[in-house]
């Protein structure tokens, strides 16, 4: 699979395989601030312990269905692909080519979701909820582009 070239529907199904296992990541394995990427010290080829990853784009690598794509563990524990054809380090520019958003994997205090001094959201399910809006806004501009509204 060619994922500089990924259709909104491939992304669409990315989304929804990454929500599959990140519900199956108990949350003592999800740093509270989903700030951090996974550390140096840590194998890159076994799943995350209590806060080696915060990022939900630091667990990409161990979901068989994108190891399967060729991403891996930069050094600084963020998730890159490297191909015969491209190297993306980027984990922004691979957030928005696997899953149609750069602001996927953005930290807590980066999205403007906890705005209200109250709200109490658990990381999970901040991340959750940007898969789903991501899903929903991609459905949203297929739909358009489909009814010729959107080229």
């Amino acid at each position: 699979m060619d994922i500089l070239n990924f259709t909104i529907e491939q992304k669409i199904e990315n989304c929804r395989t990454f929500l599959r296992y990140w519900e199956t990541i108990p949350d003592e394995n999800i740093s509270v601030d989903l700030t951090n990427f996974r550390e140096d010290s840590y194998p890159r080829n076994t799943p995350a312990t209590c806060n080696t990853i915060a990022c939900a784009g630091g667990w990409l690598p161990a979901m068989p269905e994108f190891a399967a794509l060729g991403i891996s563990w930069a050094a600084s524990g963020s998730p890159n692909i490297e191909t015969e054809d491209s190297k993306i380090s980027s984990w922004r520019t691979l957030a928005y080519l696997l899953f149609g958003s750069h602001t996927i994997f953005n930290t807590m205090d980066n999205t403007g979701e906890l705005t209200n001094d109250d709200c109490t959201l658990r990381p999970k399910v901040v991340v959750t909820n940007r898969f789903k809006k991501a899903i929903f806004d991609l459905t949203v501009l297929s739909t358009l582009i489909k009814q010729g509204k959107f080229v």
